[in-house]
């Protein structure tokens, strides 16, 4: 009984270590939330939302939010795609690189000007990829590309901070009770307005607030 016992104890220890490694797969991307999360079609047709480890693309209420949208959905929307080192996040999220014709889908979106390197998290990556991913930044922000071309770009977790809000599971930013919108401070003129949790913003063209940094 003695001998069962253990026999039982040591298959489930293993099947708890196996459960909780890093699956791999391939499937389509049949959706593009943000410029950091999509949705992928595997063989099985499961659907698995997907945010894009080692970046931070800005909200879609901020400046380049919706360019970098676009962009990714231009890289992987409809396409085959690798995912290969899914892990996931505090949130319940599932996390991972996501490979396209041979590019890294994230890195791409890093060397357009279109994301952060998300440095909050890159102890997360392997040490390869965090090299590269910083460096891509370097060079991006150099040449001025991009979201690099603004005055001045503003980190989406500032945003998100200087907002009242986060991101929740679903890639959208939650906030509380920001005020209206108001013509009183253009990003085109010096002045700025003051949102409900301290933070200073302009309106820039599109009609959105542009947080600044502090």
């Amino acid at each position: 009984m003695t001998a069962f016992i253990q026999f039982f104890v040591l298959a489930f220890s293993l099947f708890l270590a196996v459960a909780g490694q890093a699956f791999a797969f391939e499937g389509t991307v049949v959706g593009v939330a943000d410029g950091d999360t999509v949705t992928v079609l595997d063989a099985q047709k499961t659907q698995h939302k997907i945010r894009l480890s080692g970046i931070d693309a800005p909200e879609k209420a901020q400046d380049y939010g919706e360019r970098s949208k676009q962009n990714l959905s231009n890289l992987v929307f409809g396409k085959k795609v690798t995912i290969p080192d899914t892990t996931k996040d505090r949130y319940g999220r599932t996390i991972s690189r996501v490979l396209v014709n041979g590019k890294d889908a994230g890195l791409e979106q890093i060397k357009g000007g279109f994301a952060w390197h998300y440095k909050k998290y890159q102890k997360d990556q392997q040490p390869s990829d965090r090299v590269l991913y910083a460096q891509a930044q370097e060079k991006s922000q150099s040449a001025r590309v991009g979201l690099w071309a603004l005055a001045n770009p503003v980190e989406p977790e500032a945003f998100r901070r200087n907002a009242g809000g986060t991101r929740t599971a679903a890639g959208q930013t939650s906030s509380a009770g920001t005020n209206p919108l108001t013509s009183d401070c253009p990003c085109s003129s010096n002045n700025l307005c003051t949102g409900p949790k301290g933070g200073r913003y302009c309106i820039n063209s599109n009609g959105n607030k542009s947080y600044q940094q502090q």
